[in-house]
């Protein structure tokens, strides 16, 4: 039973692993945007498939997009399940068969973003 007194430490550093671990993954995400974003292709994609969250009060809803674009090579990719926010307003915009922006990464075209709305951020 010796061991309980250890079970303190090891729970921190599973804690603190994890923590760690989102840390990183949400700042290698964050320097892959903006180097898309900064060196990217513009594309009209497809959306294939919406899912809208509850509407907050401030008029943006939160929605989950499947969609395909075809590259500069003639590739078709696909990604699904990608949330993104939208103002409430625009909803209807963001239906199946609709056209979506999206940027890719020159080198790397599986490596995309969904555009973000013009004056999403606006305030009303």
């Amino acid at each position: 039973m010796t061991y309980w007194k250890y079970i303190n430490y090891v729970l921190a550093a599973a804690f603190i692993s994890v923590f760690l671990f989102m840390v990183l993954r949400s700042f290698k995400n964050d320097r892959l945007e903006k180097e898309i974003r900064r060196d990217g292709v513009y594309v009209n994609g497809t959306i294939t498939a919406v899912v809208p969250g509850t509407p907050t009060t401030n008029g943006l809803v939160n929605i989950t997009v499947d969609y395909y674009f075809i590259d500069d090579k003639g590739a078709t990719l696909t990604r699904e399940k990608v949330l993104t926010v939208v103002k409430t307003m625009d909803l209807n915009n963001y239906q199946v068969g609709a056209t979506v922006p999206v940027i890719y990464l020159k080198t790397d075209s599986s490596k995309n973003v969904l555009k973000e709305t013009k004056g999403l951020l606006d305030k009303n």
